[in-house]
């Protein structure tokens, strides 16, 4: 059995807390670089991060709680699920025009870089997929097949 944590001092940003644990040898992605939704006052944020998720310190311990050494793993996975997000954002059309979302280890996407539409279906999917990911561990593979279903149950509400 493992168990995998976040190192206390994690690069913590919009609220969102270190605040998954693994067992029996499954790391479990914790929600990050989310923006706190719903609040007036926030006008813009960053609402994934690439820098935020391969910086996070992970320590992972064997069954005799002997510390077993990193190999980015969990930050390349992260990685992959924000690289996903902005992809799939940028396909359908929810992005405005200008933001790059190539593949690169300072992509960000700040909330206000959404279509209003964009902001919506980012309100509603964001983080059921996160929680998804995090559940199907780090051995499957990221894909949107998730945020597809997610997006076929999406209504916008018009203004």
């Amino acid at each position: 059995m493992h168990a995998v944590t976040l190192d206390a001092d994690a690069n913590v940003r919009n609220g969102s807390k270190p605040d998954a644990t693994g067992i029996g040898g499954k790391r479990t992605l914790v929600r990050y670089g989310l923006g706190v939704f719903g609040r007036a006052s926030l006008q813009d944020f960053v609402l994934i991060s690439v820098p935020w998720m391969l910086n996070q310190q992970v320590t992972t311990h064997d069954e005799r709680g002997n510390i077993v050494p990193e190999d980015g793993e969990y930050q390349r996975h992260g990685a992959d699920v924000v690289f996903v997000f902005a992809e799939f954002l940028k396909a359908k059309g929810l992005l405005n025009p200008t933001v790059d979302v190539s593949r690169r280890p300072d992509l960000e996407l700040r909330f206000s870089e959404l279509t209003p539409i964009g902001q919506q279906f980012a309100r509603f999917a964001l983080d059921k997929w996160m929680r998804s990911i995090g559940r199907a561990g780090l051995n499957k593979p990221v894909n949107d097949q998730g945020l597809e279903r997610l997006w076929a149950k999406f209504t916008p509400k018009t203004a």
